[in-house]
């Protein structure tokens, strides 16, 4: 009885570690595409613990070196190359969707560009190339990752799902260089307004800020995603593992944490002046852009209703499960980045497969004594420690002593049971 049961809890753990979705969330330059072509290698490229350096100094300390070579050796002969969704290339679909004159119009907003050089760019560039012309991407980008779901894929489809989705990818890749020549910045300006109008309204429009807020909107592009994901599962139902790249608006990473357990979301987090410098050597920023850009990702945006749809790169990284770091110092080999994959990645596949590290430690407790918080719009938890980590005091944000937290008060209480003390400023 005891082996029948052994091997039953050994088959549910084993079905455990065949379905993974990681959505991947950080500031623009953070590297989450780089984090998510590693996961996409088809091997294991985990470095040795002994490469691992941030400063020239070991990444990897006394029992945490031990712990790493366990997880990378587990990582190594367990490894499942994972598939890349990216949501610019579900965007890429919504704005495929759109005629000549509208795409013109919708890219027109985000620039003080002359109409001419923006048609220039639609008649010349990618979008109005050969296989758009005659509509096959455009189909494939509405039928196969928007609107499908499994059961109405024909054989053909599904055997060229993953080629469709290359040829999407292709179309991104193209539209993102030839966006960029005409103005630095323009892809992520027309990409983040064409997310935006969607969550606003279902579709890009050029209009979309003056249009009604349909609520429903919020979920399109997550359902989308999720379609997606679903289809890729009836693909390949003996193993899925799927990489979204990138989350970036709060109730989105919501959407998918209420229907999957096996979903995780990973900020990824670099430096910021390090993440600047990037921004400005390798994609030319300006000072003014990448200012631009972090009120925009921050979600301090003049939208109507822009809690909804707007990004939020530091709610998202706020909810995140898991937190990496990523040096931008060592891009020649991402060393660090690897490792700490390695690492999250044996976890999910085996929980407990280590003991926490000190840091993993103290941050769970101060995660924990968070939830003690009265506070109705941010909680938050905190562990002060000496140099080793030996735990000297917690504590919560909450009211002062003798007050009543706001989660305790209530409009009802106002109106019908008021207390100067309840409800002093």
């Amino acid at each position: 009885m005891n082996n029948k049961n052994n091997l039953m809890i050994s088959s549910l753990f084993h079905e455990r570690s065949k379905f993974i979705v990681i959505g991947l969330t950080g500031r623009t330059g953070s590297g989450c595409t780089t984090a998510a072509n590693i996961l996409e290698n088809e091997v294991a490229t985990f470095p040795n613990v002994e490469d691992i350096k941030f400063d020239k100094n070991p990444f990897f300390n006394n029992l945490d070196s031990k712990r790493y070579k366990v997880v990378s050796h587990y990582t190594k002969n367990n490894y499942n190359p994972f598939i890349s969704i990216k949501v610019s290339d579900l965007i890429s679909s919504y704005i495929l969707s759109l005629s000549s004159a509208q795409a013109i119009d919708f890219i027109k907003t985000q620039t003080t560009l002359s109409r001419n050089r923006v048609e220039n760019l639609i008649k010349k560039g990618s979008f109005s190339k050969t296989y758009i012309k005659k509509g096959i991407l455009k189909s494939i980008s509405n039928k196969i990752l928007i609107h499908t779901t499994p059961s109405d894929l024909t054989e053909r489809e599904k055997t060229k799902f993953f080629s469709f989705m290359k040829l999407i990818r292709k179309f991104t890749d193209e539209f993102k260089k030839e966006l960029r020549e005409l103005d630095n910045e323009l892809y992520i300006k027309v990409y983040q307004a064409a997310g935006n109008s969607i969550r606003r309204t279902g579709l890009v429009q050029s209009n979309y800020e003056s249009l009604p807020f349909e609520p429903e909107s919020v979920f399109h592009l997550p359902e989308s995603i999720n379609r997606t994901i679903k289809n890729i599962r009836h693909i390949t139902p003996n193993g899925t593992f799927i990489v979204i790249d990138a989350i970036r608006n709060p109730f989105e990473a919501k959407f998918f944490k209420d229907r999957y357990s096996a979903f995780y979301l990973i900020s990824i987090n670099a430096p910021n002046e390090d993440r600047k410098a990037y921004l400005q050597n390798v994609h030319k920023y300006t000072v003014d852009e990448f200012d631009e850009l972090e009120k925009r990702e921050s979600g301090k945006t003049k939208v109507v209703d822009a809690d909804f749809i707007s990004q939020n790169v530091k709610k998202c990284i706020e909810i995140s499960d898991v937190h990496i770091f990523n040096p931008r110092n060592e891009i020649d080999n991402n060393n660090v980045l690897k490792a700490q994959l390695a690492w999250y990645l044996a976890l999910m596949k085996h929980p407990g497969l280590i003991s926490p590290t000190n840091l993993e430690r103290v941050m769970q407790i101060a995660y924990t004594a968070k939830v003690n918080s009265g506070c109705i719009s941010r909680q938050v938890g905190a562990v002060v420690t000496d140099s080793n980590y030996s735990i000297k005091s917690v504590g919560w944000n909450d009211v002062a002593k003798g007050q009543v937290p706001c989660n305790l008060r209530s409009l009802d209480g106002v109106l019908n049971d008021f207390d100067e003390v309840t409800y002093s400023l």
